[in-house]
């Protein structure tokens, strides 16, 4: 499909890293409905290049999470992370509130996450994305 799609300047956004513990943050799953529809090459491509940048932030939020709780958490024998019922255990109060407390710190950060932004003009021309779609897309639908 051939199109006059206007590529616009990539743009950084910035997003709390708590957002992260949920599967699908709200833009993320609004890009994928976004991809499963007939859009343009460049809007294909825009949706990749954003996706790919917010999994790589999604990815260093957990990694960083790993090593607070590699630092505090009780370990087995074998060195892994002991786990008693759904929780990390730990030798002391003290260690577990600094755990958590990093934790929290963490997960209240903002990030900057590089998107690219597609005319929201363009995609409100398609008649196969909703409005509701286009409000969902958040700041990855721009105004110019």
């Amino acid at each position: 499909m051939k199109t006059n799609t206007i590529v616009m300047e990539p743009k950084e956004i910035q997003l709390e890293n708590f957002l992260f513990l949920q599967d699908r943050i709200g833009i993320v799953a609004a890009l994928h409905e976004l991809g499963s529809i007939k859009t343009s090459v460049a809007i294909k491509h825009s949706i990749i290049k954003t996706i790919r940048n917010i999994d790589e932030c999604r990815e260093a939020y957990v990694q960083t999470r790993a090593k607070i709780q590699e630092q505090y958490c009780k370990k087995d024998e074998n060195g892994k992370l002991i786990i008693d019922k759904n929780k990390y255990v730990f030798d002391d109060p003290s260690k577990e509130k600094a755990c958590t407390e990093e934790v929290i710190e963490l997960a209240n950060l903002k990030v900057p996450v590089k998107i690219f932004p597609v005319s929201e003009e363009e995609l409100m021309a398609n008649e196969n994305i909703s409005a509701d779609l286009i409000l969902r897309l958040g700041e990855f639908a721009s105004k110019q």
